[in-house]
């Protein structure tokens, strides 16, 4: 009989998970959303796999892919927030299931002598696992052998809602656009960023306002921005970055991307959007960003080299333009900027909008402290 070879991404989870591993490596795949998605997608093989049947070798398991993940690409921050939310998923399905085991125990005794219920989590749909074991800490053998098995398509189901709420966050950004331009404003935005292009696309379809774009030297991702703006005819300025400061004074806000939101409120955004929001600050501009919450991140970042990466200098010092240059000079291309909380006014969310000063409050409501270290 005959048989057939099959290439590697169609060789089931261990597959997929090295084609990914190795698009991570290369750079191919890029941009938070997709890293996202897809770090959900090779989770919930991982979950699914019938080898696992404990939480230990589950929770082992999630976590030693999460890990390989990070490793391929250590500020795709993404990636590690998606695994907290899996691990998150995960204790509040088995603390459900606690919950109804200690139900039914009480139920065929004293109500006196019954067990009081957990405690809820914040933010949770149920009992958090650590509310009804706080007398086995998480690395204990009773915790690491309750068997999971009849959990994991409730688990498998909640990743799938959690790719359902990544596929719905940029709508539910955009929805809430008009709440926050209003007619005949100028906006300011830098660079190209998905998530903003359809907040004004969406404030477009009912107001007339103005966005002036910084073109995000060298890259110059802004002219996209400012055609596909221009495309759905809404009036666009195209700016240097180095005219940025200058045009402050006549905008009336300025709306950015992030890469990332930090434990501190501040954030990860691409080259330049610090020295925007500085611009912002000295003419009293309101600085607001629009994120989704798969990016908040509970790392803190502590300078502007923390979470950076160096690119490649040609991109801002062409070598037509480096002839005659003493070699002693260092041409430094970073890819990120830090903007610490103080200069960030307001965070637009797939849950509405929230302060910087609010972060501590979602990373308790989104992630189980002993996840913050995967």
């Amino acid at each position: 009989e005959a048989t057939c070879v099959r290439p590697a991404a169609m060789e089931g989870p261990r597959g997929a998970l090295d084609v990914f591993l190795t698009a991570l490596r290369r750079g191919k795949i890029s941009g938070s959303y997709l890293v996202a998605k897809k770090t959900a997608e090779i989770m919930q093989s991982v979950v699914g796999d019938p080898k696992r049947r404990t939480l230990g070798e589950l929770f082992d398991g999630i976590r030693e892919t999460g890990r390989k993940l990070q490793a391929a690409a250590p500020l795709e921050f993404a990636i590690g927030n998606v695994v907290r939310r899996i691990l998150r998923i995960i204790r509040e399905e088995i603390g459900n299931r606690g919950d109804e085991d200690a139900d039914a125990a009480g139920d065929g005794g004293d109500g006196e002598d019954a067990a009081p219920k957990p405690a809820v989590a914040v933010g949770s749909n149920g009992p958090a696992l650590y509310s009804f074991l706080d007398s086995a800490p998480a690395a204990s053998e009773s915790f690491r052998e309750i068997q999971i098995v009849a959990a994991k398509q409730h688990i498998v189901q909640g990743i799938r809602d959690l790719v359902d709420e990544l596929e719905s966050m940029q709508v539910e950004i955009a929805d809430q656009a008009l709440e926050y331009l209003h007619a005949n404003e100028v906006v300011m935005t830098f660079g190209y960023d998905k998530v903003c292009l359809d907040f004004f696309l969406s404030a477009a379809k009912k107001r007339k306002f103005e966005v002036v774009v910084v073109e995000q030297a060298p890259d110059c991702k802004g002219h996209l921005m400012a055609k596909e703006l221009a495309d759905a005819n809404v009036s666009v300025t195209l700016i240097t970055d180095a005219a940025a400061f200058g045009i402050m004074a006549r905008v009336n806000k300025v709306i950015a991307g992030t890469h990332a939101v930090m434990a501190n409120g501040g954030l990860i955004a691409t080259s330049g959007v610090h020295m925007i929001a500085l611009a912002a600050q000295k003419h009293s501009v309101p600085f607001v960003v629009c994120a989704g919450l798969y990016k908040l991140s509970p790392l803190y970042p502590y300078d502007q080299d923390t979470f950076n990466l160096l690119g490649n200098p040609n991109e801002a010092l062409p070598d037509k333009h480096a002839s005659g240059i003493s070699e002693d000079v260092s041409v430094l291309n970073p890819k990120y900027d830090y903007v610490p909380p103080e200069l960030v006014s307001l965070y637009i969310t797939n849950m509405g909008g929230q302060s910087p000063s609010y972060v501590y409050r979602l990373l308790a409501e989104y992630y189980h402290q002993e996840d913050y270290e995967i």
